[in-house]
Order: structure tokens, then C-alpha cells, then sequence
């Protein structure tokens, strides 16, 4: 089981080549580019110089350009295996630019410049951390799609899938469709992998939870109380700047609760505290709250959507 995907590789190493190498980039902007990481082992360098940043110049103003980190990973979803685009995209994944003049120039570099000798040469490396990191963390799709059915509708063609990057930094979801992904920057030290398992299994539901959760705070946002009031408290917890809108403040509100209930019995109670503790010090301090109005609703065998609809919102009013 390969749990690197190609795609995400060459996008994350697109965006770490300019932060990197382009010399025409200000310090600042490189910085901002924080998604990506770098991590000094052979694999990483030989597809680094692959990508020619003064050859292709353009290639900055997309990576600069880039409105949400998240969506830009979500793209590989977009391509198939040999980078071709799919041309379905009506993802913000940029300020101003084309997808389709972007895509194309990830086309033509990973032809031009034989980018999957790259991937050829450390597949085998790639198999053996996939293999580690699935022995330490066993993601089961079954049941994680039983866990989301408890609160979701979960038709039987969505597909639930895992995987790993050496070049990114955090966790993201990705979906297309019915394809749903979380991928998780993994670092270079597989040493260390075991240490980040409770953080990981957190991680896993946090990323899943978005593709349920999201579509249904959109849907009835206009019925949820106080809405500015419970932005301004986030804000004034040390609400992260990338949060600071009402919407992104109810997606991790309830996506971090839903994380913490799916990781019971598989993270240590000091494991959970400890992460609810730290949802509150960012900002997320209804989080302890929710879980319960939650797990209340859950006894009573009410979806997600009806205790937003019902305990959830009657608890934002007051």
C-alpha cells in the first residue's frame, strides 16, 4: 500500500521549489509560503532540482497567488496520474490566476523535465514509510465510514482515503467528487512517527469531518445565532488571522468536537484534554461545550445537521 500520491508531491515541491529557490522572491513572501517544509534527504533534493524556477519564471506568480493553501492541495484530486487536468476545478484555489494556464504548466513541467524519474527512483522508499506509518496508525475506511455515519449521510460511493507527504506542513482535506482525502505532512524522521500517533489519529478525523461538516454550516448559516458575537470572542481567545471569518470559526468549532468524539477510546483522555485545551487557547473555546450537545444528540440517534439545527443553535442563543 503506496500512501504517497504523485500529484501532491510535484504540487507541494512546485510551491517548496519557489520558497526556496527563487531568488526573486522577498524573504517575507518566501515565509508565507508555510504550507510546504523542507526536509534535507535525497528524495526531496533530486525532485527540488527537477524544478527550474529561473526556466520557468511563472511559475511564482501561481505559487504567489495561491488564496488557500488548502485548495491547492485539493487540486492533485484534479489531475490524473499522468497530470493531464480534468478541467472541473471550481475551486478558489487562486486570488486572480487561471487553474487552467496553471495546470498546464504543471503538465509541461513534469513532462519537460522527467519528473517521474523522481518518483520511479524512491518508489520503494516511499512503499517502506507508507508500510511504517500504516503498521503505527492502521487506517481502517470501513470503519471510519461507520464512525461518520453515525451523524452523516455516507452514500457507499464516497470513498475514504489516507495519505502522507514528506514536503507538506500539517494536515489537509482534499475531495473531488466522491474521492475524499486527508493528507498528512509526515516530516523526515520516521523515528519519531509512534510519538505523533494520538496527534495523528485527531488529525485523521479533524480532516475527514470537513467534507460532512462544511456543506452543512453552509447550508444554514443564516439560522445560527449571534454570529458576530461568537466571531469577536474567538478573535479576543487569539483566533489565528486565517480564521477570522464566521464561517471558518463554525467549520473547526464543530470539526474539532468531532474529532475529539471519533478519537475516544483510541487517544488517552490526557491525549484529549490536552488537544481541547489547546482548541480553546487558539480561540476554539466552545469546543469542550459542543462535544457534549454532540454526544447528547448522538444518544437520542439525531444527525449532525438536526442538533445544528436544534441543541446547537438553541445553545448559541443564549
Amino acid at each position: 500500500m503506496n500512501m504517497f500520491d504523485k500529484r501532491i508531491e510535484l504540487l507541494e515541491g512546485l510551491a517548496l521549489a519557489v520558497k526556496l529557490k527563487d531568488k526573486t522572491v522577498s524573504k517575507e513572501a518566501a515565509e508565507s509560503i508555510d504550507f510546504v517544509e523542507y526536509n534535507d534527504i535525497p528524495y526531496v533534493n533530486e525532485l527540488l532540482g527537477k524544478i527550474d524556477v529561473e526556466k520557468y519564471s511563472e511559475l511564482k506568480k501561481y505559487i504567489l497567488d495561491i488564496k488557500d493553501c488548502a485548495y491547492y492541495t485539493n487540486l492533485y484530486l484534479y489531475f490524473d496520474n499522468e497530470f493531464n487536468y480534468k478541467k472541473n476545478c471550481n475551486l478558489e484555489v487562486f486570488n486572480s490566476k487561471n487553474i487552467s494556464d496553471f495546470t498546464n504548466l504543471v503538465k509541461k513541467i513534469y513532462d519537460s523535465e522527467n519528473i517521474e524519474q523522481v518518483f520511479a527512483k524512491y518508489y520503494q522508499l516511499s512503499i517502506k514509510i507508507s508500510r511504517v506509518y500504516n503498521d503505527i496508525y492502521k487506517f481502517d475506511k470501513q470503519k471510519i465510514r461507520e464512525e461518520y455515519s453515525l451523524l452523516f449521510n455516507v452514500p457507499e460511493e464516497v470513498t475514504f482515503d489516507s495519505k502522507i507527504t514528506i514536503l507538506a506542513n500539517g494536515g489537509f482535506s482534499a475531495s473531488n467528487g466522491n474521492e475524499l482525502a486527508c493528507i498528512k505532512g509526515i516530516g523526515d524522521n520516521l523515528k519519531v512517527l509512534k510519538y505523533k500517533k494520538e496527534y495523528s489519529i485527531v488529525n485523521l478525523y479533524h480532516e475527514f469531518a470537513h467534507y460532512f461538516v462544511n456543506p452543512i454550516v453552509d447550508k444554514n448559516i443564516s439560522i445560527i445565532p449571534n454570529k458576530d458575537f461568537l466571531l469577536q470572542e474567538a478573535i479576543d481567545n487569539n483566533l489565528p488571522k486565517t480564521y477570522q471569518n464566521i464561517k471558518p470559526v463554525l467549520y473547526e468549532s464543530f470539526v474539532r468536537a468531532l474529532s475529539i468524539i471519533y478519537a475516544k477510546g483510541k487517544v488517552s483522555d490526557e491525549g484529549l484534554k490536552n488537544d481541547i485545551n489547546w482548541f480553546s487557547s487558539i480561540g476554539f473555546v466552545r469546543v469542550e461545550d459542543i462535544i457534549t450537545i454532540i454526544e447528547n444528540g448522538m444518544k437520542k440517534n439525531k444527525n449532525f445537521e438536526d442538533i445544528l439545527k436544534t441543541d446547537l443553535c438553541q445553545y448559541f442563543a443564549n
